[in-house]
């Protein structure tokens, strides 16, 4: 059945606002900008809102619902549920965050053995740009909302995912789904992860996590994703104080250490760092898995450069080759070394860190790299490349011009490293299984 919330036709916008500070404003707002199926707001105080005729209540409606969005006052929240179910909406949102204890053990009673599935509570909702459903309540001037693409969200927390949607949407790279969990009272993260193992328009999932509530399911799932399609996760909570956590008899998951054994034994991309989450993404997006550990590494900038030989030894990696092109040195420099680094066998994987404040490189200088990178990506050699760049200003007016030719820009040195050593040991874990095949069959879905 959850298969249907992504083919919704109908929704009830409960709380729908004329008040541009509320939620039910944005909420409504946004399903009106690219939503095409009917669209019913619900506020007991107003005729009309945005044009539309605005109902008093869900059961005033005279036409079926397949989903209601709920953002009211708690007090309100299970006078509602009881008549979204009773009519029967299929789907229920609740961006309602619940407080009050009461009505805490209310709504559960009410949502006991009851048909609606829920979302929620304290869910931001949903996000899929290809059917125009947005019930996030950020207004598009203060949030990026990426258009349709191959990557997939589910998140615990509401301000992550929309951090997350802010990062793609600068880079370009579009979404198939974002889902925002929230409490998991009924649709849980385990059922969504298999909802996108099998969803022909996500091609990589990213979730974060700050709770497992069933770590067996949680390792089964993942297992079996991973086969299919690479899975990036960050895990909040990671510094919990009880040493004595374990994966109980209940299947609760709260001990790091414990989630990292599980999530690494069932092939998980893990990120340390909320920051590099996206960087992640774009590694994945825009070039090949690494399929070995050697790094050859074109730098302008010295310091940088030793930096990441300094991160490359700790994280098991290995130096191929170094070549440090000073910061004086124009574009022909970078590209002869480049173009050497593809050509030799003994690297798989080229890290360029270029100093781009030096008057010697041009503005044509991305043009260029782009243009070798996909040359010689064409004739087969199909070793990543990625751009270290640290700082800001022009320097990154300068290299995000490269995300257009899909060469990724990793935010540090330190990112470079613990995603390039994630995904090498991913395609590691693929050939362990004999499944590495399929990789192929997914880079070649993404590019």
């Amino acid at each position: 059945m959850i298969q249907e919330l992504f083919r919704v036709r109908s929704a009830a916008i409960v709380g729908a606002s004329r008040n541009k500070g509320k939620p039910g404003h944005v909420i409504l707002k946004n399903f009106l900008r690219d939503f095409k199926g009917r669209i019913y707001p619900v506020n007991p105080n107003a005729d009309r809102i945005e044009g539309l005729k605005s109902y008093p209540s869900i059961s005033s409606i005279p036409y079926d619902v397949d989903l209601a969005v709920i953002s009211v006052n708690e007090t309100a929240l299970p006078n509602v549920l009881k008549e979204a179910i009773s009519k029967g909406v299929k789907f229920l949102i609740i961006i309602t965050d619940i407080k009050n204890p009461d009505i805490k053990e209310k709504v559960l009673n009410i949502l006991t053995n009851a048909e609606s599935r829920v979302l929620g509570p304290s869910s931001i909702g949903l996000y899929i740009p290809k059917l125009g459903i947005n019930t996030l309540f950020n207004p598009g001037e203060r949030q990026g909302y990426p258009g349709y693409g191959g990557v997939g969200i589910a998140t615990q927390s509401g301000a992550v995912g929309t951090l997350i949607l802010d990062g793609l949407y600068n880079l370009g790279i579009g979404v198939s789904k974002f889902i925002g969990l929230g409490r998991e009272w009924d649709i849980t993260l385990e059922e969504i992860i298999k909802f996108f193992e099998y969803d022909e328009d996500t091609l990589l999932l990213t979730i974060y996590i700050e709770n497992i509530l069933n770590g067996r399911r949680f390792f089964e799932v993942v297992k079996e994703f991973t086969y299919k399609k690479p899975l990036i996760i960050y895990k909040g909570g990671r510094e919990e104080p009880s040493r004595y956590a374990v994966l109980s008899h209940t299947g609760v998951m709260t001990d790091y250490k414990i989630f990292y054994g599980v999530a690494k034994q069932a092939g998980s991309i893990l990120i340390r760092d909320i920051g590099w989450i996206v960087d992640a993404i774009q590694a994945i997006y825009f070039q090949p898995i690494p399929k070995g550990s050697n790094i050859g590494i074109v730098t302008g900038a010295g310091g940088i450069g030793i930096a990441l030989l300094d991160e490359v030894e700790g994280y098991g990696l290995s130096i191929a080759r170094y070549v440090d092109v000073g910061g004086t040195s124009g574009d022909d420099e970078y590209i002869d070394y480049i173009e050497e680094m593809y050509r030799d066998s003994n690297i798989d994987v080229i890290a360029l860190i270029p100093y781009y404040p030096s008057p010697a490189i041009t503005h044509e200088f991305n043009i260029k790299i782009s243009s070798v990178v996909k040359y010689m990506l064409d004739k087969g050699y199909t070793k990543p490349l990625y751009v270290i760049q640290v700082g800001g200003g022009y320097r990154d007016s300068m290299s995000l011009e490269l995300i257009k030719n899909r060469i990724p820009i990793l935010s540090s040195t330190s990112s470079f490293v613990e995603i390039i050593g994630e995904l090498y040991n991913y395609w590691r874990y693929l050939r362990y299984k004999g499944v590495d095949k399929r990789y192929k069959e997914v880079y070649e879905a993404i590019h």
